[in-house]
């Protein structure tokens, strides 16, 4: 994750249509003077005080912040989309609709809940944020609504880190953590606990990569659809449809060798599955197998991590090293003889999830799972 100041960014994010912002609005108190705010908003990155707060006086002067903020990417979480809109369910609002609910926060018992409170001035709140990568002090301009803060934050790091979400995702993520804690706090009696929600918004950010890892794959298929003859193409067999955001992705490999001391000539093999990076859950294994060439091999190697995968996720995403097995999923009918049963089960083992993608990668990808795989056949070789 990068810290305030670093060059990064998203794709584009719209932020549920046309909303027009004006910095201007955010002009603070005249009590409350530019060098103080200067010295209190700043950043645990190497950028100096003056340098974090450059953040929200670009709001205050620039017009070129002013923006329909549908040019940035696409807010799908739910919190972030209702506080820049103003209709986040907090007991200040719920209040202003006319429900009769004690307005205190029910994190600190104290102060009324508003999206200020909860989101940048409660303690925990600030600890989060500075704890985070992005290292922000929010409490600095405390008098900034929490839909301008927002804005004025996507918009700087659209402007300075280009088509890289990295800090984005990190914003977004932290505060629906801070909500479903609040959540969990307020239906569920759990205590607060500020590691809950880092540990709850790095999860988010992991799932977001390995979303954006299996979308720019796919549009790379797609881009290199039209070049069948160029080099680097992404080869790729998927089923199903995505219904949700959650993905579990494993690497698969196996490990050939002709058994020699054997009458029948058998063929020995054995094959390994493992997590992919940066996955959450575990899931690695290896196990021996007979094969008649390397080939069928990797198709039982993918047809075992399919069926490992399947009991974490609904979408899977399934990594070889062997362009051969892949082609013959994308093609049955130009698959050797050896392989065509076998793959007839992938494929029927594939349809009982809600989305699959097979891709082949390169060699490092799945050393992991080769690597179990070797040391599995190695074993019980002799």
């Amino acid at each position: 994750m990068g810290r305030l100041g670093t060059k990064r960014y998203p794709n584009g994010m719209k932020l549920g249509g046309p909303m027009y912002f004006s910095p201007m609005n955010m002009m603070v108190g005249s009590n409350f003077g530019f060098e103080a705010q200067k010295a209190q908003f700043c950043s645990r990155s190497s950028v100096c005080a003056p340098e974090g707060f450059r953040v929200l006086q670009m709001g205050l002067e620039h017009s070129s912040l002013t923006t329909q903020c549908n040019h940035t990417q696409e807010i799908q979480n739910p919190s972030c989309w209702k506080v820049i809109h103003r209709v986040l369910p907090t007991k200040i609002n719920l209040r202003k609709r006319g429900v009769a609910v004690d307005d205190k926060c029910p994190l600190c018992d104290n102060a009324a809940e508003s999206e200020e409170h909860l989101f940048r001035l409660y303690p925990i709140a600030q600890m989060v944020w500075r704890a985070s990568n992005l290292g922000i002090f929010s409490e600095a301009q405390h008098t900034v609504h929490m839909s301008e803060w927002i804005i004025i934050f996507l918009n700087y790091f659209y402007n300075q880190d280009g088509k890289d979400n990295t800090r984005i995702v990190q914003l977004i993520s932290i505060m629906w953590a801070i909500w479903l804690h609040r959540n969990e706090i307020l239906f569920r009696g759990v205590s607060v606990n500020p590691n809950n929600i880092l540990d709850l918004a790095q999860s988010h950010v992991q799932r977001w990569n390995r979303m954006k890892e299996v979308k720019e794959a796919l549009i790379s298929q797609q881009s290199q659809s039209q070049k069948p003859d160029s080099r680097g193409q992404v080869t790729m067999w998927r089923t199903g449809t995505c219904h949700t955001r959650d993905f579990f992705s494993i690497v698969v490999d196996a490990a050939w060798n002709r058994k020699k001391k054997v009458k029948n000539k058998q063929w020995e093999a054995s094959i390994g599955w493992a997590e992919d990076v940066n996955q959450v859950a575990i899931c690695s294994g290896a196990k021996r197998i007979f094969a008649q060439d390397a080939l069928q091999a990797e198709c039982y190697a993918i047809l075992e991590g399919i069926k490992m995968a399947s009991e974490i996720s609904q979408n899977v995403v399934v990594k070889t090293d062997c362009k051969q097995a892949v082609e013959a999923l994308i093609n049955v009918q130009k698959a050797p003889s050896n392989i065509i049963t076998l793959v007839e089960d992938i494929q029927l083992e594939a349809r009982k999830l809600d989305y699959l993608v097979c891709m082949k990668v390169s060699r490092d990808v799945v050393a992991k799972a080769h690597t179990l795989a070797q040391q599995e056949r190695k074993g019980f070789s002799g």
